[in-house]
């Protein structure tokens, strides 16, 4: 079963500037819906967010995804690398999940943004440890 994201999806107008061509993007938003999942203490939310690795291997600094199959735009965002760490994380895939991590915090320090340090750092927390609490 190949991943589809939730409805965590916003319309754009083309590439985010006014235009005539709509096509909806998985946006930079959306890379808390894996993290969320697979923190969750439901085997079946951990399960979906599992689903979206195979998707987000390929490519998993991504942060705005075409959901229409045209190419994605250029550049990585820490945000996206934490959340593909998550859904390496519930498949369970540890060794991919603390790279990311490492790609994000490193990716992180070298172009810091707000958005990117708050998720790399909660990233790691809710994957790695037990300090938010456990199941």
């Amino acid at each position: 079963m190949t991943f589809s994201p939730p409805a965590v999806t916003i319309r754009t107008l083309g590439s985010g500037h006014l235009g005539t061509d709509r096509r909806e993007h998985h946006r930079a938003g959306a890379v808390r819906v894996p993290l969320r999942l697979a923190e969750s203490c439901s085997r079946a939310d951990r399960a979906i967010a599992a689903r979206a690795w195979p998707t987000l291997r390929l490519d998993p600094g991504r942060a705005i995804r075409p959901l229409d199959g045209s190419p994605p735009p250029e550049g990585e965002h820490p945000s996206a690398l934490a959340g593909s760490a998550a859904a390496a994380a519930a498949a369970g895939d540890t060794a991919a999940r603390d790279d990311l991590l490492d790609r994000a915090t490193s990716l992180d320090e070298d172009q810091p943004t707000y958005y990117g340090s708050a998720v790399t750092a909660l990233a790691r927390v809710m994957l790695t440890t037990r300090r938010l609490g456990g199941c």
